[in-house]
């Protein structure tokens, strides 16, 4: 179960494979839903907060909505795209 995580600090991005207070899924693969979609989404360019928005989108998708993938930033205004 995940713990409330600390706030971000300047220019941090933590993200989190589920909510706090909520058990991430396993999967059934080699990945977990979340490191699936990471892993997917990681190989197109975007900017960072676009990733992990396509990312807990898949695994809302993948869990039916019983998995939502948690960020919490203070990125400003950096512009930082994979």
């Amino acid at each position: 179960m995940l713990a409330q995580p600390p706030k971000a600090s300047n220019r941090a991005l933590f993200a989190y494979a589920t909510s706090p207070g909520d058990t991430a899924a396993d999967g059934t693969g080699r990945n977990s839903p979340f490191t699936s979609g990471l892993l997917t989404s990681i190989r197109k360019e975007h900017r960072l907060e676009d990733v992990f928005a396509e990312t807990q989108e898949s695994v809302l998708k993948k869990t039916s909505k019983k998995q939502k993938p948690w960020t919490t930033q203070s990125l400003g205004d950096i512009k930082f795209y994979f």
